[in-house]
């Protein structure tokens, strides 16, 4: 109980794409390896909590390899996506539920509870909305507001990045829904932190992202110009950090994506909050 583990990731070990999950206990070096048919893996205080594919179901697994149904976030008939989001403390958990109706429109769910399942309560519930779903973001650093996305439902998956497309706020205690400043925007990456939306936006030159920074209380955006890279038209994953003096993003030349053929080059952004500037931090990676 008082050991801190690390967790790796080995994604398509096979045929089958199945992943590897690798925890290792960092006091006693011990390794517990877990195959896992998974996507979407996001750490809890005691496990990782993703979703299995093959079975269509949320799963928790454990530092000692065990694999069971997420006790409270459960799939069922007529469900069409299940998404979910962790508080930055893993005190809390929200979920969202999001079901199908005429074969068109749909109707989101989205709850909020302890990690640990108690203290369940439903927030919002969105629609009936035709081909769009509110989709969870991220918490506020206080975890009186759930940031979240009026999602364009089945377009992620011709995009290497969660890209978002009218992000809104949900006060907690209030019910309370709120337009975050500049929203509804592009259909591009952002990232919250330390008081601040980032939003991603590729340049009139389709060259590189300029990064609008807003304060999420309100205010006119500082734009930081972007570093040019030519036919790097895919960006996001943003990280801010603790302090919010630095962010990272991750931008992308993708080649024949979601073929055989697919290429991929991959370089990290950082972005300097306080100067307003952009660097590329590493050599272009191919994974």
């Amino acid at each position: 109980d008082n050991h801190t583990w690390d967790v790796f990731i080995e994604r398509n070990i096979d045929n089958d794409n199945m992943d590897r999950l690798l925890f290792i206990d960092v006091l006693t070096g011990a390794t517990v390896s877990v195959e896992t048919h998974g996507e979407r893996y996001t750490p809890l205080l005691r496990g990782i909590i993703f979703f299995d594919w093959m079975e269509n179901q949320v799963k928790l697994v454990t530092p000692n390899g065990v694999i069971q149904d997420h006790p409270f976030i459960i799939n069922s008939f007529g469900i069409r996506r299940i998404d979910w989001v962790v508080s930055h403390d893993r005190k809390s958990i929200a979920w969202t539920l999001t079901r199908e109706i005429d074969n068109t429109a749909l109707i989101t769910t989205t709850s909020l509870s302890d990690i640990d399942g108690s203290n369940i309560r439903e927030m919002f519930v969105d629609g009936p909305r035709e081909g769009v779903r509110a989709l969870p973001v991220a918490f506020s650093s206080d975890n009186s507001k759930l940031y979240m996305d009026s999602h364009p439902d089945g377009l992620s998956q011709f995009s290497p990045y969660t890209q978002y497309a009218g992000l809104f706020s949900l006060d907690l205690t209030s019910g309370d829904i709120t337009p975050l400043p500049g929203e509804p925007s592009c259909f591009c990456g952002a990232g919250f932190g330390s008081g601040m939306l980032l939003r991603l936006f590729l340049n009139n030159n389709l060259d590189g992202f300029d990064v609008n920074v807003y304060s999420v209380d309100g205010g006119e955006p500082r734009t930081i110009s972007a570093i040019t890279r030519r036919n790097y038209t895919q960006a996001g994953d943003v990280l801010l950090s603790d302090d919010g003096a630095f962010a990272v993003y991750a931008l992308s030349q993708v080649r024949g994506f979601g073929t055989a053929e697919q290429i991929v080059r991959t370089v990290f952004i950082q972005v300097d909050l306080l100067t307003l500037e952009q660097e590329i931090i590493n050599n272009p990676i191919t994974t």
